[in-house]
């Protein structure tokens, strides 16, 4: 065996003996990194803890590391992160009973909590849209895209259109639709509304009637004025008050002869009519004039004592 065969392994021997050395010291960094991550998380510093935790696991490939990482992130209301970290843990631990089902209660209450989108594009001439969302790219048509609570840049760039930068905030517990390349908003001219004349109130016939009724109960009353007026000249003619009249008739109390009751009764009630017929008249054509279409109830009620007729009327709204 010659010298150089001899020693053809020492290369590899002091390769190795490096190695071992330098795997114990990222070992002992992740455990480190893991320790401060730990001591951020129960001092409230978990934009501190997370970068650590991360940083743990991509050193040692710990699943410990892995899902306090998912927990931090949780915590610090990156739910979408959060998903994802919580999804690569559960397949890690699918073996593993116990962390396999507290896992998968995490992932289950979580779910619900992470803002979905669905990404559309709105012109149709937008060809060979290309979508991404705080840069990373997308594939349009596929399932909803996850993303953490709170405001992303979303580009969007198409064959022969140009380029379109929106920021879009995603809110906790809500899905939506996204839209880019929304067509133009269409403006046209729509025809003015004709102006349409004013309905004229339809004329109210009761107004007409209670013109009418007025006339004729004005009428009659003037009628029964009339007739007091002739039984009046009639009375005075065969009544005195010197207890016999001119024929040498005996009075009665009233100065008139014996059995003129009944002249005496006709002329009060010719002057009952009278009065009542030329009041209800006169209230009839000041309604009639003044009606409104709907706003007066007219009525014609019975007037106080044994005799007699009124008018009662209420004005409503014009």
């Amino acid at each position: 065996m010659t010298m150089t065969r001899r020693f053809a392994w020492l290369p590899a021997l002091a390769l190795f003996s490096v190695a071992l050395p330098a795997a114990a010291q990222s070992e002992k960094t992740s455990e480190q990194l893991f320790l401060e991550a730990k001591a951020d998380v129960q001092a409230g510093r978990l934009d501190e803890a997370c970068p650590k935790f991360e940083a743990s696991h991509r050193v040692s490939q710990n699943v410990g590391a892995l899902l306090s990482w998912a927990d931090c992130e949780e915590q610090r209301g990156r739910l979408a992160t959060a998903l994802r970290l919580w999804e690569d843990g559960g397949r890690r631990v699918a073996n593993e009973t116990d962390r396999r089902d507290y896992v998968a209660s995490r992932i289950n209450a979580l779910k619900p909590r992470v803002p979905a989108w669905t990404i559309s594009v709105g012109n149709p001439a937008a060809q060979n849209a290309k979508i991404t969302i705080d840069g990373k790219a997308i594939q349009l048509g596929s399932d909803p895209v996850l993303v953490d609570p709170g405001d992303h840049i979303v580009t969007a760039t198409a064959d022969g259109m140009k380029a379109e930068t929106k920021t879009v905030q995603a809110v906790e517990s809500k899905s939506e639709t996204v839209v880019v390349f929304a067509p133009a908003a269409e403006t046209t001219n729509a025809p003015s509304r004709p102006i349409e004349p004013r309905p004229e109130a339809p004329t109210d016939s009761s107004a007409s009637t209670l013109k009418i009724a007025g006339w004729i109960t004005g009428a009659i009353g003037l009628g029964g004025a009339a007739a007091f007026g002739a039984t009046a000249g009639v009375i005075a003619d065969r009544c005195d008050l010197e207890g016999t009249n001119a024929d040498g008739e005996p009075l009665d109390g009233n100065g008139c002869p014996s059995g003129s009751q009944g002249l005496l009764v006709g002329n009060a009630v010719t002057l009952g009519v009278g009065i009542a017929g030329l009041g209800v008249g006169v209230g009839l054509l000041i309604a009639g004039f003044t009606q409104k279409s709907g706003s007066e109830d007219v009525a014609i009620v019975a007037g106080p004592g044994d005799v007699g007729i009124g008018i009662a009327w209420s004005f409503g709204r014009p």
